[in-house]
């Protein structure tokens, strides 16, 4: 492996990335393993180094973790495949209140990643499937519900927005009800 350059790890487009490894030290070479973990943590730099594997050259990234060094295969530029431009006509101006609400819409969906927390259904699932199978029982299939037709999300936040304040306002209407009940009684 030949490291040829450092880098900040957000120079770096994750669309780049490949299958990721875990790198471990011989016991010979743990000191010097250490203090390259260490000084590339320390400066929150990663390393751009080319080496071969799979007979086959790689370009790869390797970046500092709390478990050690994580190695990150890497496509080649050519590799990948260009995306579909974004329509011509696509629009750019969006009022204050648009984007407060798709600002809204983050916020409210915003929480630190756990990884932990998502599991792949279609594989369990499967495994459902095939241990139903071993026991003999019988598996049929699903219907399938009809897909839904795609929805403006600007249109369906508004309206969600609005039922949300038709909902606060007849609650404050009936409290303000309630209270002026109560000073009559008094």
């Amino acid at each position: 492996m030949d490291i040829l350059q450092f880098v900040k790890v957000d120079e770096v487009d994750p669309i780049f990335f490949d299958k990721s490894y875990y790198l471990t030290p011989d016991e010979a070479v743990s000191k010097p393993y250490a203090l390259l973990l260490k000084a590339m943590t320390d400066t929150e730099y990663v390393a751009v180094a080319k080496l071969a594997m799979h007979s086959r050259e790689h370009i790869v990234i390797i970046r500092p973790t709390q478990e050690g060094l994580v190695l990150h295969t890497m496509y080649f530029v050519d590799e990948l495949h260009r995306a579909k431009a974004a329509p011509k006509n696509m629009s750019k101006q969006f009022s204050g209140k648009e984007v407060e609400l798709a600002r809204k819409l983050i916020d409210t969906l915003a929480s630190p990643f756990r990884p932990e927390e998502y599991h792949d259904e279609y594989k369990k699932n499967v495994e459902h499937l095939i241990d139903r199978k071993r026991e003999g029982k019988s598996v049929t299939a699903v219907k399938q519900p009809a897909l839904k037709p795609v929805v403006d999300i600007m249109q369906a936040l508004q309206q969600s927005l609005a039922k949300g304040a038709k909902g606060k306002a007849a609650s404050t209407g009936a409290a303000k009800k309630a209270r002026a009940k109560r000073g009559k009684a008094a």
